[in-house]
């Protein structure tokens, strides 16, 4: 039977270099190799950490929430969230302050100064 958590479906659970960290020691192509993998699997939504990739299918993002209690280290990706919302977290408690740089016509030492 498929692994279900608060509702989701868990449709594959992957591990192998494809999602590891890439030449220059960034989790951008693991990650982006986990979301062709969640759209060839009809998922909605997957959970990032190196080296591994979830994919999972919550199909409304109450249950979605309602899924949301881990407390490891993998990132959530999913359709069912929208860009920039205040909340997140556990069961999408947790308040948000995103913060927003204007990089251009900032030199790259200006830029690391203020990082």
């Amino acid at each position: 039977a498929p692994e279900e958590a608060g509702g989701c479906q868990l449709l594959a659970a992957q591990t192998g270099a494809i999602f590891e960290l890439n030449q220059h020691g960034q989790e951008t192509t693991g990650k982006r190799e986990c979301l062709q993998e969640t759209r060839r699997l009809k998922g909605d939504t997957f959970a990032y950490s190196v080296g591994r990739c979830e994919i999972w299918k919550c199909q409304r993002r109450s249950v979605l929430l309602e899924s949301a209690t881990s407390s490891d280290s993998k990132e959530v990706f999913s359709q069912l969230c929208e860009y920039d919302e205040p909340v997140a977290g556990p069961r999408g408690q947790e308040r948000r302050s995103p913060v927003y740089v204007q990089l251009w016509e900032w030199n790259y030492v200006d830029i690391a100064k203020e990082c």
